[in-house]
């Protein structure tokens, strides 16, 4: 019975999993997941296509790259008010 029970689950959790990454992937604007120092951990197939650079050769660049020089001080304030906003969120 447990055994049947984990084998729903993990069906459930794949089937899941399965659903947001076509979700993701397939969704009409650029998504870019960037971690703590603004590299792109993960994106979707827009927002490759936005830059025009295969995904797999965009993981691991920083984002701030593709902003441009006038722009620059405005993302960074932008970004760094975003990590002000998640670090509180997670404390709480």
């Amino acid at each position: 019975m447990q055994q049947e029970e984990l084998l729903s689950a993990h069906l459930e959790i794949c089937t899941g999993f399965k659903y947001y990454t076509e979700l993701y992937d397939f969704a009409p604007v650029g998504y870019f997941s960037l971690n703590q120092v603004g590299i792109i951990h993960q994106l979707n197939l827009t927002g490759a296509s936005q830059l025009g650079i295969v995904r797999s050769e965009l993981v691991g660049q920083r984002f701030s790259t593709f902003v441009t020089v006038e722009s620059q001080h405005l993302f960074n304030t932008f970004f760094a008010s975003c990590l002000k906003v998640m670090l509180r969120d997670m404390r709480n």
